[in-house]
């Protein structure tokens, strides 16, 4: 992808689109290039740091045994100079590889439901969903299968695989602050798991 396109814009805007401005929601929000790219790395760091972390020993693994077998072989320090280089270079590539693969399908997931850089979006809190409305529609997601994470500059939602919802501090919050709407979201996730262990 060039570096010229902006990956968290859509190539059109739908000429269909509702304004979610004009939508009920407990919070109206959009979100900046700089705001996406911090909530990326928050979701890679949170969602996928199992995967991040066994891929890093994996390539450690390769990495010292590439070594181990170019020092057999050429026990001479330029020998280890290039080994230690050759699989750095390798580990680094690989390591990118893993995550523009994630990056590719966060983005795509983003461009679907509509959060993308500068389009107007809302997300209301019922009794037992989250509600999501952007230009591109409106999505509702099970309190239990929505998680939240606390960030610097706001909150993090993921609902789907791949998907999060990024509400930042500095957001249109209706009739709360943004500790209020953190207090209610986060209070909404602790009853949901106490009336699962409940009803088990």
């Amino acid at each position: 992808m060039s570096d010229s396109v902006n990956p968290y814009q859509p190539v059109a805007t739908p000429s269909d689109a509702v304004s979610a401005v004009a939508a009920d929601g407990d919070v109206h929000f959009s979100s900046n290039q700089s705001q996406l790219r911090f909530a990326e790395s928050q979701y890679l760091l949170r969602q996928q740091s199992f995967r991040l972390f066994f891929g890093s020993l994996a390539m450690i693994a390769c990495s010292m045994f590439a070594i181990a077998l170019i020092l057999w072989r050429f026990p001479n320090p330029f020998s280890f100079v290039a080994a230690l280089v050759g699989t750095m270079a390798i580990s680094s590539c690989l390591y990118l590889a893993m995550v523009h693969s994630a990056k590719m399908k966060i983005r795509e997931q983003l461009r679907t439901h509509g959060l993308v850089q500068d389009y107007q979006c809302t997300i209301r809190l019922d009794p037992d969903r989250v509600v999501l409305t952007s230009p591109l529609g409106t999505y509702a997601w099970r309190n239990e299968n929505v998680k939240v994470y606390r960030t610097r500059k706001g909150v993090l939602l993921c609902p789907e695989p791949f998907l999060f919802v990024f509400i930042a501090k500095t957001s249109d919050f209706k009739d709360a602050t943004y500790s209020e709407f953190r207090k209610r979201l986060f209070a909404r996730k602790a009853t949901v798991s106490s009336a699962s262990h409940e009803n088990s």
